[in-house]
């Protein structure tokens, strides 16, 4: 791996950062209002604090197996042919985690901009970008995060600061007026999506050039991720109040049409929804490259560039085939692909973590065995 092809901790951090923002910020607020009411806000913070101890134990994975990549640790743990099986499957699960987002992009695009405009020509169009992208490494993906940042966080400080007076926060009273269990669906729900979804970034790390200097990245990275997370959650609920924000199909977007200084700044929600373009962008791109590992290592291939093309056509298709109607395509991100997205990532990682212990126990056994006899 040549110098030219690593991150910066720095550039590793925006990329967990824009990975836990991705489409999450779109659709979260009205998944967390639908689960949680008026405590949504309490839950997201749940939500993150145990999104931060999955990637905690993320961390420490990457560090018992040595700096192997997330397929490498399928093979070390259960051996080639299993591990093999493990990679497939991961593969079909960056196919739909892909297909979903750029659908995703898709709709928002022709429902709210370009009306006019075929959802299929603004799903290639991406696509193409996307394996552009691709082209130019993962360096220079992380370097365009860095340059589009600053503009990325002073848009968002900007609606933050113009929805303040717009809120109403007595409408995030009673506290937990249904219970706990409200309150624990609505952390399960932000949970599952995006935390369980990074551990994808297993297949990134080992690209970060800095490999003792691993941990402030990623957890700094998931924390200021869930704040972004939180505040269109905590808003929209002041704004809106939990019931109406929960059918909102794009809350944060709508929340943003609530912006404007009188004669000075309006539609401000247009320059918003760039933020969340960028972001989203930045998710696909990241699962596409690590989508193109993923085949690349099944099939022990030297040269990927041949790949990029029908992976590409895949997404295409299988994006615009994920779903008949918006509505199924966000009843099946409410309710189905949570459970997807928990048996990667987390109900492997705690099998891998059990199986890995257990390997270890036997040959420590065995290795006493053999310092007896000897």
């Amino acid at each position: 791996m040549n110098q030219e092809d690593l991150l910066t901790p720095r550039q590793f951090f925006l990329i967990t950062f824009f990975f836990i923002m991705g489409s999450a910020i779109l659709f979260i607020p009205s998944i967390m209002a639908a689960t949680a009411k008026n405590d949504a806000w309490l839950a997201t913070i749940l939500g993150v604090i145990l999104g931060l101890v999955l990637n905690w134990f993320y961390y420490k994975m990457y560090l018992h197996f040595q700096g192997k990549n997330l397929v490498e640790i399928f093979d070390d743990t259960f051996g080639k042919w299993i591990g093999k099986f493990c990679t497939i499957n991961l593969i079909i699960f960056l196919i739909y985690l892909n297909s979903m987002i750029i659908r995703g992009i898709g709709d928002f695009l022709s429902t709210q901009f370009l009306k006019e405009t075929p959802m299929e020509v603004s799903i290639l169009l991406l696509i193409c970008i996307v394996i552009y992208g691709y082209r130019q490494g993962i360096t220079n993906i992380g370097r365009s995060i860095e340059v589009f940042l600053p503009t990325m966080v002073i848009l968002y400080l900007l609606g933050v600061v113009l929805v303040t007076p717009k809120s109403d926060f007595t409408k995030l009273l009673p506290l937990l007026e249904n219970g706990v269990k409200p309150l624990l669906n609505g952390a399960f729900s932000i949970f599952n999506f995006p935390f369980t979804e990074m551990v994808i970034l297993l297949m990134i790390i080992p690209f970060v050039s800095d490999q003792k200097n691993l941990k402030k990245p990623l957890l700094l990275g998931t924390l200021l991720g869930g704040a972004g997370l939180f505040f269109p959650v905590f808003f929209g609920i002041t704004v809106f109040g939990p019931d109406l924000l929960a059918n909102q199909v794009y809350a944060t977007y709508t929340l943003a049409k609530k912006l404007e200084i009188p004669h000075v700044f309006e539609r401000i929600e247009v320059i918003l929804a760039i933020i969340w373009l960028l972001s989203i962008y930045y998710k696909v791109q990241i699962c596409y490259f690590v989508l193109i590992r993923c085949v690349k290592y099944l099939f022990s291939l030297e040269d990927e560039s041949k790949i990029l093309l029908p992976v590409g056509w895949t997404l295409f298709g299988s994006s615009m085939e994920l779903a008949d109607t918006n509505v199924y395509f966000f009843t099946f991100n409410a309710a189905i692909w949570p459970f997807y997205a928990m048996t990667f990532g987390l109900a492997l990682p705690i099998l891998i973590f059990f199986v890995s212990s257990f390997k270890a126990k036997i040959t420590k056994k065995r290795g006493m065995k053999q310092n007896d006899k000897n």
